[in-house]
């Protein structure tokens, strides 16, 4: 495996400096320059499946090694697959890429207009941010998105992303870079840096660095907000409930759009982590059937002494298809598990669920049913 070295203090300032002048470059660009940039880095992509899947299959397999020993969670493991079983997940990256090149030119829009008096006008104008510092962890595939939106709205970038990615995140920075000089850009429109040391010496550099977008866990978006001058947005926990409630709608599949919530990409921050559920409905056959779906899809449930009977009888059912449920705790509640278990609650109306999600939840992605 290939040494990451840390860059210095003159080297990042170097970087973040570089980042500043590349990004007045690609402000000056009209909207089909910055198109063909993005189209040619889809095409960039196509052709380099093959390189693509030997650099990620390097991560993967240090990082299988890291889950046996137990330094890296079975969560972030499935998040560092950038292609998928059969290659499929490369059309979706391209075709986000493509779907970037269909937005409209977010820069020079005039969104508020005003005359103040006789031959003076206000006009509010939209224009990038400048440089973007984005902190992100496992999912390398975030280079190419990331990339795509930043080079579209104008804006530089620098990335830093998992250490378990690396061998991936080079390849697919390799090919955003070859994509801008290919126009005439600046390679440094997008750069990507590596070592944990780094992180503290960009957050320090407010001169330059004029957004840091965090993505990952609540303790990464804390430290950074904890450790830096330069604005932050983003969230921290990804707890996102599903409520089931006494009127649910019998014209649906609802036990399929819970599985679906949890169990599509579990370890996405907007995958379930909750399922409440009305008292009056714990003993009936919608809740019966939701909980045998969640088990036969391999969902660990982790339920409240109202709902553990009932879940219970059902997996005696179902024999040895699923995980047995088990009782949860008042921990379970406040947690992103990020893998295939979801903890479940009874609840008694509608706006103790609300309550409950308020306490415990993000606040970006729940569900009433």
């Amino acid at each position: 495996m290939q040494t990451m070295t840390e860059p210095t203090a003159d080297q990042l300032h170097a970087m973040a400096k570089a980042a500043r002048a590349a990004g007045l470059h690609l402000q000056a660009t009209t909207t089909d320059q910055r198109n063909a940039v993005l189209a040619t880095l889809g095409t960039n992509l196509r052709a380099s499946l093959d390189s693509i899947r030997a650099a990620n299959q390097l991560d993967l397999d240090a990082a299988k090694l890291a889950v046996e020993r137990g330094d890296l969670s079975s969560a972030t493991f499935k998040r560092l697959d950038v292609l998928g079983p059969d290659g499929g997940n490369l059309d979706a990256l391209v075709q986000g890429v493509q779907d970037v090149v269909g937005l409209d030119d977010p820069l020079n829009q005039i969104t508020l207009a005003r005359e103040l008096d006789t031959n003076l006008n206000l006009y509010r104008v939209t224009c990038p941010i400048g440089v973007l510092l984005i902190i992100f962890e496992a999912r390398p595939e975030v280079v190419i998105q990331i990339s795509s939106l930043a080079i579209k709205s104008g804006n530089a970038v620098i990335l830093k992303g998992g250490k378990e990615a690396t061998h991936t995140l080079r390849a697919l920075h390799l090919l955003v870079q070859s994509a801008l000089t290919q126009h005439n850009l600046p390679a440094e429109c997008v750069q990507l840096i590596e070592g944990r040391a780094a992180v503290g010496g960009l957050l320090a550099l407010e001169k330059y660095i004029d957004l840091v977008i965090p993505r990952g866990s609540a303790s990464l978006v804390r430290y950074i907000k904890d450790h830096t001058r330069i604005p932050v947005m983003g969230h921290a926990d990804g707890i996102c409930a599903v409520y089931l409630d006494k009127d649910v709608p019998t014209d649906f599949d609802v036990a399929q759009v819970i599985v679906d919530a949890k169990t599509q990409y579990p370890a996405a921050c907007n995958a379930a982590e909750t399922l409440l559920v009305h008292q009056d409905v714990v003993q009936s056959d919608t809740f019966k059937h939701v909980v045998g779906e969640l088990i036969k899809a391999g969902v660990q449930l982790k339920c409240d002494p109202q709902t553990l009977a009932v879940a219970s009888a059902v997996a005696s059912t179902l024999g040895t298809s699923g995980p047995h449920p088990v009782a949860s705790s008042a921990h379970d509640y406040d947690t992103e598990f990020l893998d295939l278990t979801l903890a479940v609650k009874s609840i008694a109306s509608l706006p103790l669920a609300m309550e409950h999600i308020r306490d415990h939840g993000s606040g970006h992605t729940d569900v009433i049913l």
